[in-house]
């Protein structure tokens, strides 16, 4: 006795696989009721032209979950089992199917957009991508292999909920030398890349009616995690010198969130001058600094400046740190320097939304900046990228002539332009952009906060431009530039 199973060899299911899915649904569908007899598995192989090991573990499989039993001198047989589909129940047609379900009591206008998804442009000058074919992907496959060959326990057990020690310890180093400022490995959490990092910060230290000082223009992510927390947003103008902290006094907010090294949007770097004025009056008002250093380490024009975490003297500054512009969003891999007093608090609810991070990926990352990688890594893409730059600028100021302005341009992956008042609005030329599969984001569309602001009169396009070569770089303005001019041609 066999059955007929239309097996399919040459297919990515297994020939066992088949055999199991066959067996169950017929069971599940009241084919096989229960206390059918089955052929034995030597009765199966045969019949089907499979080795008997094949059989074995189909049965094995069907044994486990449930579907058939076997009967000591009388062979396999079918179980009654409950069906595993579920039946769709009417709803009462009197009932909403919205308000019989929980509340979302999320404090947000709407879902985030999802940024990973859907088609992009063939020129896409979104500002927060590394280029993926810099990748180190040589060099990272060597560690990740040389890791996993002493890997012994590691990837089976949880891991230090702060992060791996190595790492940290790498990063530790990596900060004492790069961005001036020395930080105790055990003061250090390693997170899944900055966002979670400002998550957890929030958790920590805000609650519905807390005032936070915000830039304006600012980053519109942090805004809203700080919205979704019931936090009181104070928006702080922003400067050629960045952020300004004069009328901070009299709002005493318990945290001041900035990005010093590149601010977002316009990439200003905050002065000497204007760090020291922002500390000292984090410690007149008893707040704490979150400095967001999100690509710090991509400069061109200008010398290094010391983390504004260097300068501070009493352990106010909460410094943000990731690897998804330097290296690439997609390792997931970010960390805190808290104050001493927070580090404690912070594992813990850390520990509460996961038990750590992915232990190869810190094993790897730590190799990578312990050995030299990371900073020969970094030389190249500061090059790379320096070329991307003056392509870029160049290729603007061709186009936009003295009446344009640009802003940020000495480091980080983006740039702000100012449009002559001749051009249209920001927002058109985005969307002629779109008509040569070109895209270009206003400030609204690349995800800033900016209360008060009439979107429809903006000026200003922030470019991103780490992901494009010179070349691609020079084509898509080329294409914007013809096809604005054409319009305007017809448009007269």
């Amino acid at each position: 006795m066999s059955l007929p199973i239309p097996l399919e060899r040459g297919r990515t299911q297994s020939l066992q696989e088949q055999i199991y899915r066959f067996i169950r649904d017929q069971i599940l569908h009241g084919k096989y009721p229960a206390g059918t007899q089955l052929p034995s598995t030597r009765e199966l192989a045969d019949g089907l032209r499979v080795s008997r090991n094949t059989a074995v573990l189909a049965y094995q499989w069907l044994v486990s979950e449930g579907y058939i039993e076997t009967r000591p001198g009388a062979g396999t047989f079918t179980r009654s089992v409950v069906s595993d589909t579920i039946e769709t129940i009417e709803r009462d047609e009197g009932l909403s199917a919205r308000a019989d379900k929980p509340a979302v009591v999320l404090k947000c206008t709407s879902p985030l957009a999802d940024y990973g998804s859907g088609i992009r442009s063939q020129f896409d000058f979104w500002y927060g991508r590394a280029d993926p074919r810099q990748f180190p992907t040589k060099t990272w496959s060597r560690l990740m292999w040389e890791t996993l060959s002493y890997a012994r326990s590691s990837l089976s057990e949880y891991g230090p909920q702060p992060g791996n020690l190595a790492l940290r310890e790498a990063i530790a180093e990596y900060l004492a030398t790069a961005r001036g400022f020395s930080a105790s490995p055990d003061h250090i959490l390693i997170t899944a890349g900055a966002q979670e990092g400002l998550n957890i910060v929030t958790r920590l230290l805000v609650e519905a009616g807390t005032t936070i000082a915000v830039e304006n223009p600012g980053y519109g992510a942090v805004a809203t995690l700080f919205e979704t927390a019931g936090a009181t947003l104070l928006p702080v103008p922003v400067d050629g010198d960045g952020l300004i902290p004069d009328n901070l006094a009299s709002h005493r907010p318990k945290l001041i969130y900035t990005t010093p090294s590149h601010q977002f949007p316009t990439g200003v770097v905050m002065s000497l001058e204007r760090r020291q004025a922002l500390l000292a009056m984090a410690e007149a008002i008893n707040a704490y600094v979150i400095e967001d250093d999100y690509d710090g380490e991509i400069i061109y024009d200008r010398p290094p400046l010391a983390a504004l975490a260097a300068l501070d003297r009493s352990q106010r500054v909460i410094y943000v740190g990731s690897f998804s512009k330097s290296i690439g969003a997609g390792i997931r891999l970010g960390f805190l320097v808290l104050p001493p007093e927070l580090i404690d608090w912070a594992v813990s609810l850390k520990s509460l939304a996961s038990y750590g991070q992915a232990w190869t990926e810190q094993a790897v990352l730590a190799e990578f900046i312990r050995r030299g990688s990371f900073r020969t890594h970094l030389r190249r893409i500061r090059t790379l990228y320096r070329a991307r730059r003056d392509a870029l600028t160049d290729t603007l100021r061709d186009w936009l002539g003295p009446e344009g302005g640009i802003s940020g341009s000495e480091s980080g992956v983006h740039l702000m332009v100012r449009l002559p008042d001749h051009m249209p609005p920001a927002a058109r030329i985005s969307a002629i952009a779109r008509q040569v599969d070109v895209a270009l984001y206003t400030p609204e569309g690349a995800g800033t906060w900016e209360p008060g602001r009439r979107a429809a009169d903006d000026r200003r396009l922030v470019f991103g431009y780490a992901a494009l070569t010179p070349q691609e770089i020079e084509t898509a303005i080329r294409r914007i530039r013809v096809r604005v001019d054409r319009e305007a041609q017809e448009a007269g």
